[in-house]
């Protein structure tokens, strides 16, 4: 395995062990937990980083390969996330960190495969996006920090449960 490749898989791996050491334990109810700034709850934000995973190395395959892949606009994106938040409305941990796990052991295995020459390359598959970014960029930026954006935004919602909880039982 190429050292970059090395390097990337130790992150992803990093990540993917954080992302479920916050979620694993989660009750039902804090499954369910708003998000304030995404809007969507515990459960669904998770999905959609399974979810992203697959989605980002499809491009990042195109890109690794020479390939210029489907520019995604900011009005997909959109409409995606708002169609997904209602599907998975009741979606499950359990089933949600399954897809999590597969989908993150599918992204290993694949960059484990990849040479300096496919992580060099350069490329655009989001609208907006910076034009030069390299596969190796696109992975740690998108797809490592797809992963820690989101389970920021889930430790904020669940810390300002557990605060809002600390308080009513001492003013009760």
């Amino acid at each position: 395995m190429a050292e970059r490749a090395f390097a990337l898989v130790a992150q992803i791996e990093q990540a993917v062990v954080e992302f479920n050491g916050a979620l694993a334990g989660l009750s039902e109810e804090q499954w369910g937990i708003l998000c304030p700034n995404e809007a969507r709850s515990v459960g669904v934000v998770a999905r959609h980083v399974a979810k992203g995973i697959p989605f980002e190395m499809a491009c990042f395959r195109e890109i690794a390969a020479g390939h210029k892949p489907t520019i995604f606009t900011i009005a997909n994106n959109t409409a995606m996330n708002a169609a997904d938040a209602e599907e998975w409305a009741s979606c499950t941990k359990d089933e949600t960190l399954a897809l999590f796990h597969e989908y993150a052991a599918a992204a290993v295995a694949e960059v484990r495969q990849w040479d300096d020459r496919q992580l060099s390359r350069a490329g655009k598959y989001y609208e907006g996006g910076p034009e030069d970014r390299t596969v190796d960029q696109w992975i740690e930026r998108t797809l490592i920090g797809h992963i820690h954006d989101h389970l920021q935004s889930i430790r904020a919602a669940l810390a300002s449960t557990q605060l809002v909880a600390v308080f009513f039982s001492a003013h009760g």
